[in-house]
């Protein structure tokens, strides 16, 4: 699919733009251009209208990923968001709104992904924003993993027990779901010893996601 889609956007007259570690590709100052297909890299998007707040993480990205979809609905009005690339240097697709609007109507399979898509950040922000003293830490872990895999959901393979590897670090995952590191380690190191995850320099592999889905 993800071949699929840089096809797609670059048959639409999509631009390819490349950014170094720390460069910001779009800012409530800067507005946003239209939108954008993330090639390679990984991003953050932050509120940087809530900067005095202790979270202003609202979510990660990695390759294969959308952003700045907002502008599809706003017409390019000035945004409330920063994002800053985080890897070593990131590839995008930035397409116009008017031949991303020309796109999504001439392919239904590219229209009901981008439903998808949106559903999820949706549904994933209002569980964030819903979560009462009830809810599990373990919970809140396994909705943010979940979150961080491409389109927001793990590949199909993940379901018959295949790995897969989100690239998140253990700050990024405290700054995401508003924890200390001591606890998030607790919780890693318990689902590492199950052997439902692993842990690495630079990310987490997701061993066993049907056995991880059950301790919801």
């Amino acid at each position: 699919m993800k071949l699929e889609i840089e096809t797609l956007l670059r048959e639409y007259g999509a631009r390819e733009k490349k950014f170094d570690r720390g460069s910001v590709i779009y800012s409530s100052e800067s507005g946003v251009e239209g939108i954008y297909y993330l090639v390679s890299g990984k991003i953050r998007i932050d509120n940087s209208r809530v900067r005095d707040k202790k979270e202003v993480l609202i979510w990660l990205l990695g390759s294969g990923s959308f952003f700045g979809i907002s502008s599809y609905y706003n017409g390019y009005e000035a945004c409330s968001y920063i994002t800053t690339v985080i890897s070593e240097s990131a590839t995008i697709l930035l397409i116009s709104r008017e031949e991303f609007i020309h796109l999504l109507k001439e392919h239904k399979i590219m229209r009901d992904f981008i439903i998808s898509l949106l559903y999820r950040r949706l549904d994933y922000i209002e569980q964030r924003r819903s979560y009462g003293p009830r809810v599990s830490f373990r919970k809140k872990l396994i909705d943010a993993l979940v979150f961080l895999c491409p389109s927001h959901r793990p590949p199909e393979e993940a379901f018959t027990g295949k790995p897969f590897k989100i690239a998140v670090t253990l700050t990024e995952l405290c700054s995401m779901i508003s924890t200390t590191r001591k606890q998030l380690v607790t919780e890693i190191d318990n689902l590492i010893n199950k052997r439902i995850i692993e842990r690495d320099g630079d990310g987490i592999t997701v061993r066993n996601y049907p056995k991880l889905m059950e301790l919801e």
